[in-house]
């Protein structure tokens, strides 16, 4: 059983862009939050670029992390942690458990949609024309090609990393593809289908799952299968087992595989509203 709620951060305008959950007392978001007094009147000087949930409540924070010697204001598009005390959000901002630090993302082909990493010093950015920047622990690397397609989503296992890479826009007029990146090198493209145009992946104990606008797609380690039709473009996958992924729409419905069956577990939501993305923890 599910209970869903809806919780409003900042002003007229504001956008959530990226949500990452360690547990049902600790999740981020990523985003723009405009500030209005009690007038109407927007204060620019206190608009926001994160928010903290507790258990209970969102906190908006206004991150100004030194850089080049002077404190900085940007709104963030994407969040991922590690830990509580290892946590990213783009752009180049890093918190520690003690302080936020920014770090320069400027070689970058284009902005970061997405981050994911399984050590401290094994973290990657992937995002617009091919994108894929790559942060060792000591300095941060653009090992993408630079093209027209987008770099919408990345997840691993171990020294395997997968880059949905999509068309979705139809700029190159290519069906989108895979990466497949080991030990830091990309090895190869994937093509899931002649019209395939991946934007969300996600894995868990070997099986991975992929989707973009049309089908599910699942890897079992030997090749991909096209395993769910739906005629709505997929913007996120995340689950916490084989057997608990949840799939979201751009509309916001969202359906849930349990390993052998299908349910819808939320319907859209209001028809003026994009999703963005999607985080699970538990």
């Amino acid at each position: 059983t599910y209970i869903w709620t809806i919780d409003t951060l900042g002003g007229f305008l504001s956008q959530v862009t990226g949500v990452f959950a360690f547990s049902d007392t600790d999740a981020w978001a990523s985003g723009t939050f405009y500030i209005y007094d009690s007038a109407g009147v927007w204060h620019p000087e206190r608009d926001c670029n994160a928010a903290h949930w507790d258990g209970k409540k969102w906190t908006l924070l206004r991150l100004e992390p030194m850089f080049n010697g002077h404190p900085n204001f940007w709104y963030t598009y994407e969040v991922f942690g590690l830990a509580p005390d290892d946590l990213w959000l783009w752009p180049g901002t890093h918190w520690n458990g003690k302080k936020w630090t920014a770090y320069d993302m400027n070689l970058a082909h284009g902005k970061t949609l997405r981050i994911w990493g399984s050590r401290a010093d094994d973290m990657y950015f992937v995002g617009e024309n091919g994108s894929i920047v790559h942060w060792n622990g000591i300095e941060m690397k653009e090992i993408g090609e630079k093209t027209t397609a987008a770099c919408r989503d990345v997840w691993g296992q171990g020294d395997t990393v997968m880059v949905a890479v999509s068309d979705y826009d139809l700029v190159s007029m290519r069906p989108g593809y895979i990466l497949r990146i080991v030990n830091g090198n990309i090895i190869g493209k994937e093509l899931i289908s002649p019209n395939g145009n991946p934007i969300s992946i996600w894995q868990n104990d070997g099986i991975w799952y992929t989707a973009g606008c049309s089908s599910v797609f699942m890897y079992n380690g030997v090749q991909w299968a096209d395993v769910k039709y739906l005629d709505r473009c997929f913007i996120g996958i995340r689950g916490t087992a084989r057997n608990d992924v949840c799939f979201t729409m751009e509309n916001g419905k969202t359906i849930h595989f349990n390993g052998k069956s299908w349910s819808t577990i939320l319907e859209p939501i209001i028809p003026q509203y994009w999703c963005m993305c999607l985080a699970v923890a538990g």
